[in-house]
This record gives C-alpha cells, structure tokens and sequence, in this order.
C-alpha cells in the first residue's frame, strides 16, 4: 500500500514553524512530523548517496542546534524526551532508534528505526505509528509502504528493534 501525507503536510508543504495560524498543539504536531517524516528521511538519504556519515545520525544535539538556529523557538519538538540509540548487529550493518515521546495525534511515530549497511550505504527506515489509540502500525517509508504485521496494542522497543533487525535483508 503505498504511503500517503496527511492532509495536514499537504496544507503545509514547505515547513514554516513561524506559522501565526497554527495552534501550539498544531506547531508540536507539526515539527512531530517534519522530524520524523522529512529531517530524518533526508539523513538516510544522504547516508544512502554517501553524503552522510551515518554516524550523523546519532548526532541528535546537531539536530537541535541547527533546527533551532533555522526556526528559532518556534520549532517545538520534545528533545527531553526523545532518545536516539544504535546498536551493532555484524562489522557491517548497524540499527539505529528513535524513540519519541508519546504520539498525541495519528500519523506520529513512537519509534523510528534506520537500518544501515556501512560497507555499502544501503539504508531503510522504518516505523512505528499510532493509528488510533490502541492500533500502531509498522512501516517502511524508504520503500514507501506500510508492512503488514499483527496488531500491536502496546508499543514496546524492543519489539520494534526486533522487527526492524528482520527486515535486514533489504540492505544486506
């Protein structure tokens, strides 16, 4: 199934966090989605051209320090409670996770995971979204579509990092 934006990301393309009509609760969603949904996916794009450094994508304290000196304080996004961790799986592949806070609206991740093979740059990210409150789903936006899994009613990282680790036959 292919991947759709919200109707949110489309009224709102190009990011704009100084954007007077938004809500608080709508900027929050909003910088949600840009991290998750455009900032980290453009990393992993240019970890997959070889731009990147993978290891940039662990360097969250860069993240915050570039966003808010390009938006400002505008940019509302909970750093505290966001965790980045990367784990070796063999010499070659690596994941890395993201945990965010607790989703406060559908669309928003809980988890986000980037599977890397640093021998050759391969790359995928993959996620845990709320559906609704008690459905999340998993999914890969660099292949852009949702996998089909069971049901998860509470969401667990280490579940998650173990989906993400079988799913490495896509960048091996």
């Amino acid at each position: 199934m292919e991947r759709k934006d919200t109707e949110f990301i489309e009224k709102n393309r190009s990011f704009d966090a100084n954007n007077e009509c938004m809500t608080s609760e709508e900027r929050r969603h909003f910088c949600h989605l840009f991290i998750q949904n455009t900032f980290i996916p453009e990393m992993v794009d240019g970890v997959k051209a070889g731009e990147v450094p993978y290891t940039e994508l662990l360097n969250t304290q860069g993240w915050k320090f570039y966003l808010n000196m390009s938006y400002g304080d505008d940019f509302v996004f909970e750093w505290d409670n966001f965790e980045a961790n990367a784990f070796s799986v063999d010499e070659n592949i690596v994941i890395i996770t993201y945990k965010y806070s607790m989703p406060q609206a559908k669309g928003e991740h809980i988890f986000t995971g980037v599977i890397v093979n640093k021998a050759t740059n391969a790359a995928d990210l993959y996620f845990l979204e709320c559906y609704n409150p008690e459905e999340w789903r998993f999914g890969c936006s660099t292949r852009n579509e949702y996998i089909e899994h069971e049901r998860v009613e509470t969401p667990n990282l280490g579940e998650f990092t173990d989906w993400v680790l079988g799913q490495r036959v896509y960048v091996a």
